[in-house]
């Protein structure tokens, strides 16, 4: 009977103190918790790459713009030069 107090109090605090899953419960939990991980970092990439994309559609139409007034501004001078 001395054996069977110690184990009895021994599981009773693993009882109360929320201890009593499962393994099994334990690795499901722990496979979630991967997954929602996983997830979490494919939404944080999906983002930065939207991201990045449209930052460099901004560059894109910035350099055009400048292409594009450098080549009126070439061309202007070419009149000029033209015109002497």
């Amino acid at each position: 009977m001395s054996l069977f107090r110690p184990l009895f109090l021994a599981t009773s605090l693993l009882v109360i103190s929320g201890c009593s899953d499962s393994p099994e419960s334990t690795i499901d939990e722990m496979a979630d918790r991967g997954k929602s991980l996983v997830q979490d970092a494919r939404d944080m990439a999906e983002e930065t790459s939207d991201r990045l994309a449209d930052q460099l559609n901004d560059a894109k139409e910035a350099a055009r713009e400048k292409v594009a007034e450098s080549v009126e501004k070439l061309n202007e001078h070419v009149e000029k030069l033209s015109e002497q």
